[in-house]
């Protein structure tokens, strides 16, 4: 019976909880692949996951400047540039 509960419980709290319930179905998949991309990502970084993204936002700073590094570095190198060229 306790396992049935803390199930239950845990339900409630993930489906009360669930920031992506926004976009569960289908149809609303498609309305928002309907707006422009900067319309999307403000929905999810400024009203869906501002909180979460708040609480651990030094994490994501450490990260983008680790990969701004990395991105810096691969930019430079004369092999990635000449793929570039090649590329466009």
């Amino acid at each position: 019976m306790e396992f049935n509960k803390e199930l239950e419980d845990y339900f409630n709290y993930r489906w009360s909880s669930n920031k992506n319930n926004a976009v569960s179905t289908q149809q609303d998949i498609d309305l928002l692949e309907q707006l422009p991309f900067i319309v999307q990502f403000k929905i999810f970084s400024e009203f869906l996951f501002k909180h979460f993204l708040f609480t651990y936002r030094d994490f994501f700073k450490g990260l983008a400047k680790e990969v701004e590094s990395k991105f810096s570095k691969l930019i430079q190198d004369d092999n990635y540039q000449e793929l570039l060229i090649k590329i466009l």
